[in-house]
């Protein structure tokens, strides 16, 4: 079988302009083709015909679609026979996709759950139409949906009195179908969507494989209900409006990510037509296949929900930014308000302003950075949610590091030494998920210095060995000969970071009182001393990068007059060395690779634990 879709081998082969006219008549105009709509009665001419996209589309009935859809509508085929027939018809040899047709059974169940479906998009439509009652009428008056709006996205209404199940039986479709399209509830024969306001989902094909329906009484829960999964919908596989909007997505190589089908329509309306949105989920890899070569621009509400959303769509984004040639952009929403709300607010005046306000990825993450700084009273919380953000940091090329790096220094938020330290503890690729998911983000940290505690291990070389089972001699046996080699890098690299992020004004304001409570293992007292001389330099407002910390130590050393004192010093001084090694060439990377540990471990140091947990200390 060839690896080639045969939809788009199909396609490829036609030429739209020439199978539809010969069908009807068409008369050109400009790029396109004008003629008679053939699937409804009309006088003037409003079906459009483009041979550049290989796409028609009636603006009076709303059918529309690619030269299979065509052949669907006009010889009332399925997709299966549309295609067939089209091969036979225009001679295309498609003997290597022998394995598709032999794969019928499926696509024969697949066909008949699609005309199911057909048919409810059908029934839901008429309702809305013809059979409004006085509740959706006073629905669509308050989301000022219009009749134009209606036709453009196919709405429909699903009563709670009309039977999708007689519909469907009058109509013939088999049992089979009925039951496997997610159009019945789990109770007996009963609707799935009552009184809902119902948006169909097509796939990229302009297939209808599912719904989603709004509550429109503003009682039930959920308010949106979306079609259960079948063999025909898969919600990683579909965006809303996605086969409306294809033809402004290929235009512009760009694409506007909200969230729900009423931002979308709000964006339509204010002329952006280039807009899709998720169903209940996040972006996938298949959705970002479908997207080869777009730049994103994500468009959410900017309250916490939404701020969570964007960084989670983020994550995928960069971590499929070369494999599909993308690019990501983001809305500058100051408001804390949807696409849709935005709209309502002057009918659409603001929102198209506000939509077309757009930044690039170093703008954000700035932005980012700033608003902690700005809602963070609190030094550590503001430091463990830097942390967080250079999860995302991590995956810019080197220029744009640069950039973002130089921004930051020049504003004051962040010192280029902490900066690459907290980089360096970011391995690509290898995202907690803290930022998107955690309810608990940046701006609702409320830890207080007070607070804080340690963990008594963090330091700990026996660490391997606190989680080993003891019965296993010959594995904590090896684990001892390990930790003999590698134990005193590992340190290093802990109080590398401290010492580093000491040169920052807010970590040392609250570090410094709680650092001399904690307990250490013998073998850490003179690291732990180094710090303590570092953090009294740096109450005499002096620097203390590990290089700082040498000068200072030589010249202690040279004014020392004690023996004692001196051997002490220069054993600072070797220590104060290897410090600074840890920043060199790629000491530092090569033994956070080999030290899996070490992100739990440096957690530990910053992070505030429970203080009812027994391992912990003031």
């Amino acid at each position: 079988m060839s690896k080639e879709n045969i939809w788009d081998f199909i396609i490829s082969k036609c030429d739209i302009v020439n199978i539809i006219g010969q069908y009807i008549p068409l008369t050109k105009q400009g790029k396109n083709y004008k003629a008679n709509c053939p699937f409804h009665s009309e006088k003037t001419p409003s079906f459009i015909v483009s041979a550049e996209k290989q796409f028609f589309k009636c603006f009076g009935c709303g059918k529309s679609g690619n030269v299979i859809k065509f052949i669907e509508f006009k010889e009332n085929l399925n997709s299966i026979e549309a295609l067939k027939f089209l091969a036979q018809k225009e001679n295309i040899d498609i003997s290597s996709f022998d394995k598709f047709f032999l794969e019928s059974n499926i696509s024969s169940e697949q066909q008949k759950i699609l005309d199911a479906l057909e048919v409810a998009n059908n029934f839901f439509r008429y309702q809305i139409i013809f059979e409004k009652n006085e509740a959706i009428e006073n629905y669509l008056k308050k989301r000022k949906l219009s009749a134009e709006i209606i036709k453009e996205f196919e709405l429909g209404f699903a009563s709670a009195n009309k039977s999708i199940y007689a519909k469907l039986k009058d109509s013939e479709i088999e049992d089979f179908a009925i039951y496997n399209s997610s159009l019945l509830s789990n109770f007996g024969n009963q609707n799935f969507f009552n009184d809902r306001l119902i948006f169909p989902i097509h796939d990229k094909y302009g297939n209808i494989v599912a719904f989603s329906g709004r509550d429109i009484s503003e009682l039930a829960n959920p308010k949106y209900l979306n079609s259960a999964e079948t063999i025909v919908f898969r919600k990683n596989d579909v965006m809303f409006n996605y086969f409306h909007s294809l033809d402004e997505i290929n235009q512009t190589n760009e694409v506007y990510l909200v969230e729900g089908q009423f931002d979308c329509i709000a964006l339509w309306k204010v002329g952006i037509k280039n807009v899709v949105a998720l169903m209940g989920t996040s972006l996938s890899t298949n959705h970002l296949k479908e997207l080869t070569n777009k730049n994103i621009i994500l468009f959410f509400d900017n309250d916490e929900a939404g701020k969570n959303a964007t960084f989670k769509n983020l994550k995928i984004i960069l971590e499929n930014l070369k494999k599909f040639n993308l690019n990501v952009s983001f809305i500058n929403n100051s408001l804390n308000k949807d696409p849709d709300e935005l709209y309502n607010l002057d009918d659409g005046i603001s929102l198209k302003k506000i939509a077309l306000n757009k930044i690039d990825l170093i703008e954000f993450l700035f932005n980012a950075f700033d608003e902690i700084n700005k809602e963070n009273a609190n030094e550590i919380a503001k430091l463990n949610a830097y942390e967080m953000l250079f999860e995302y940091v991590s995956y810019l090329h080197d220029q744009w590091i640069i950039i973002l790096q130089e921004k930051l220094e020049k504003s004051n938020l962040i010192s280029k030494d902490l900066f690459y330290s907290l980089l360096k503890n970011k391995k690509k690729n290898k995202f907690s998920y803290q930022l998107a998911d955690n309810p608990n983000s940046s701006k609702n940290l409320k830890y207080q210095s007070d607070d804080l505690r340690f963990n008594q291990y963090a330091f700990d070389s026996s660490i391997e060995q606190f989680n080993l089972d003891k019965k296993n001699k010959k594995a904590q046996a090896k684990i001892e000969l390990q930790n003999k080699i590698s134990f005193h890098r590992t340190t290093l690299i802990d109080f590398y970071i401290i010492v580093t992020s000491l040169s920052q004004d807010f970590f040392n304001k609250d570090f410094v009182r709680n650092f001399k409570n904690i307990s250490f293992t013998d073998a850490n007292q003179n690291l732990k001393k180094l710090v303590d001389y570092a953090i009294n330099k740096r109450m005499e407002n002096e620097n203390c990068s590990p290089k700082d910390i040498i000068s200072f130590l030589q010249e202690d050393i040279a004014q020392k007059n004690s023996s004692n004192d001196n051997v002490k010093y220069e054993e600072f001084l070797k220590i104060a060395k290897e410090l600074e090694n840890c920043s060199k060439d790629d000491l530092f990377d090569k033994l956070m690779d080999n030290k899996e540990h070490f992100q739990k471990k440096y957690q530990g140091l910053r992070s505030l634990k429970n203080k009812n947990k027994k391992k912990f200390i003031s």
